[in-house]
C-alpha cells in the first residue's frame, strides 16, 4: 500500500503520519514500510525531522 501510494505520487515528500491518515494505518507501521522501502531503494529519506520520504528516483 505504501509503495503503491509513493508510485502514484512520485513528487510527493510525506512522512509516516500523514501518509498513515491516508491509508487509514497506523503512523508506526507506514514508518516501518517507508524504512524498508528506503533500505531496498525504493524510497529515500528527504527530511530527517520532520522524516519524510518520496518515490526514489524522483530528484
Amino acid at each position: 500500500m505504501v509503495y503503491e501510494y509513493l508510485e502514484a505520487h512520485p513528487a510527493d515528500e510525506i512522512g509516516p503520519s500523514g501518509l498513515g491518515k491516508i491509508l487509514n494505518r497506523s503512523a508506526g507501521a507506514v514508518a516501518n514500510a517507508l524504512a524498508t522501502l528506503a533500505q531496498h531503494g525504493q524510497a529515500e529519506l528527504t527530511g530527517e525531522s520532520p522524516r519524510r520520504y518520496r518515490l526514489a528516483g524522483q530528484a
